[in-house]
């Protein structure tokens, strides 16, 4: 008979989880930052209809409904989705323990597996965000753990616990649900290969049930199953299209790095849940077998069509496998060597916190930059009633943040004619060559690794006409700083500019690298033009250029040396074309 939890672990336990309700209520999201959530707030506040995408394709509509039933109680509907997305935060890291626990850990590894992955940077700042991710993970966490329970007990009652478990993470996230599903056979197979049918049947005829009862509002509210059925066909094209990774892809190392690097924020953190993880294997390779086994069809059905920007939000979903390797690891090391691995655990646990907190901290102690740009654009007497080029990743913030005012929207090649008096709003990437005249920005360094990457600053700048908006391309091995346009070119790259205005004078400032002479040859429509910069020196390269037939400004190659360009400047030409 299993010894009952003496008081101090439980307490332990119920501590560590005020302490985590604690930290999330501190750190709630403050305001929509991202387009998916603005479109979950949309869809809390009009109900579920994918035929205004509201949400994304299949409609997430447990999410939604739960969001909006707290919405008839008087709640914002803002406010109403971030505490269903902040209830799946505060619950996952349970969901986890609880897993670990079926797995018959202790209760003190069970309750640092549930810090560690609470704690991760990426899993802190997105897990009180007005999202499902957070919600999802905690369902498909309490489903495998009764899922499990049913495995190793031979009990019906936790195999109709894991259906209905595994219908919910259905109806908040389908994926999820899914990746359950290897689980659930090995479960079910338990019961059939022992004669006991019954138990097997009424379990799916329950989570079948609820499963499709989830479904009815995003149904219903789509306009009945074939327009449902049509907007989940155009959502795959879609993700398949333009979210899926290749083949080529997936055998980069930055792809994995994105994924298993960045949501921890800090590469030593990464290193340390990894060594944790092997020693995980070393120490309990059965356990450890069995959490990989349990986890891989989840990541087999995400990392392959998600993109790779939004990759640390997802980490919510896919990063308690991390959390629950390293809690097995350190259990098993404190069987003899007790204070080094409680030391070691509680470490890791305040590592990853005092990493996070001040990004997590920037996010919810000031509006975001899309919520301050338009907030200025309403309110600032300079700004407020002109009208509006919008990169059309801020589209959704526009017409939920200011609506009904006059804008047009940029294309994917972010390049325009702009008329005078216009405004150009751009978010994650500069104005190129030219000066904001405000401008919004998280500044934290660690959120271009554990965010989407998206949405960290949005500048607004006065139209030129005769210039329009340009947009800069770098094909080669250099680097180029996509904010401002600064660029290190090395022998043989290719740096090209796009824009439909013109004739416009360029200016741009370069110096060459200090190992040889810099070359650099400048075509234009018309002839080409090239620059020598002896080493180390800076200069500067002036020429006019006009938009090609291919809306090409001008093409600039290093043909020998490197060099670095800044400080790109454009004016209208005073003359005609060169």
């Amino acid at each position: 008979m299993q010894r009952r939890a003496s008081l101090p672990p439980l307490a332990l336990a119920a501590a560590a989880w005020v302490l985590l309700v604690v930290a999330r209520v501190l750190t709630l999201a403050p305001d929509p930052w991202e387009w998916d959530e603005l479109l979950f707030v949309r869809a809390v506040r009009l109900g579920p209809d994918l035929r205004a995408g509201r949400p994304h394709a299949p409609g997430y509509p447990l999410f939604v409904e739960a969001a909006r039933g707290l919405s008839s109680l008087g709640v914002t509907p803002f406010r109403a989705t971030v505490l269903t997305g902040f209830a799946g935060g505060v619950l996952a890291p349970v969901g986890l323990a609880a897993l670990l626990a079926a797995l018959e850990l202790p209760l003190a590894g069970c309750v640092l597996g549930g810090a560690l992955y609470a704690f991760v940077p990426a899993v802190w700042l997105h897990g009180g965000r007005p999202l499902s991710d957070a919600p999802a993970a905690a369902a498909f966490l309490f489903a495998s753990a009764a899922l499990v329970r049913a495995v190793r007990k031979d009990d019906p009652r936790w195999l109709a616990a894991g259906a209905a478990l595994a219908a919910l993470a259905f109806g908040i996230r389908p994926q999820t649900a899914v990746a359950l599903l290897p689980l659930a056979g090995v479960a079910a197979f338990g019961f059939l290969r022992r004669g006991r049918f019954r138990p097997v049947a009424a379990a799916l005829g329950l989570g079948l049930s609820l499963s499709a009862l989830a479904y009815v509002p995003v149904i219903r509210g789509s306009g009945g199953w074939k327009p449902f059925r049509d907007r989940v066909v155009a959502q795959a094209v879609y993700v398949r299209d333009t979210d899926s990774l290749t083949r080529a892809d997936l055998a980069k190392a930055e792809t994995w790095t994105r994924w298993f690097r960045d949501p921890f924020g800090l590469d030593a953190l990464a290193i340390a849940f990894g060594l944790l993880a092997l020693l995980a294997f070393a120490l309990s390779f059965r356990k450890a077998l069995l959490l990989v086994a349990l986890f891989l069809p989840l990541y087999a059905l995400t990392i392959p069509y998600s993109s790779l920007q939004a990759a640390p939000r997802y980490a919510v979903v896919l990063l308690p496998l991390a959390a629950a390797l390293g809690a097995v690891a350190l259990e098993r090391l404190r069987d003899f060597a007790r204070v080094p691995a409680v030391l070691l655990g509680s470490g890791l646990v305040g590592a990853c916190a005092f990493a996070a907190a001040p990004a997590v901290l920037e996010v919810t102690g000031h509006a975001s930059p899309p919520v301050a740009a338009f907030r200025a654009l309403e309110t600032d007497p300079a700004l407020a009633g002109r009208p509006l080029v919008i990169w059309t990743g801020l589209a959704m913030h526009h017409a939920d943040l200011l609506p009904g005012t006059r804008a047009r929207q940029l294309g994917e090649d972010k390049t325009s004619a702009v008329t005078g008096g216009e405004l150009i709003v751009m978010s994650d990437d500069a104005i190129f060559g030219q000066s904001p005249i405000r401008h919004f920005a998280f500044e934290n360094p660690l959120l271009l690794r554990i965010s989407r990457a998206r949405y960290l600053n949005v500048a607004i700048v006065e139209a030129d006409p005769g210039v329009g908006v340009l947009r800069p391309w770098l094909d080669g091995k250099g680097e180029m700083d996509w904010a401002t346009g600064d660029a290190k070119l090395v022998e043989g790259d290719l740096f090209t500019v796009r824009g439909v205005a013109g004739p416009v004078d360029v200016a741009v400032t370069a110096e060459a690298g200090d190992r040889a002479e810099a070359r650099i040859r400048v075509t234009t429509n018309g002839p080409s033009r090239r620059f020598a910069l002896t080493s180390r020196e800076r200069g500067a390269l002036a020429f006019q250029a006009s938009p090609d037939a291919q809306g090409i400004l001008f093409r600039l190659r290093v043909e020998e040396g490197d060099a670095r360009l800044t400080g790109f400047h454009f004016k209208p030409a005073a003359g005609g074309n060169p």
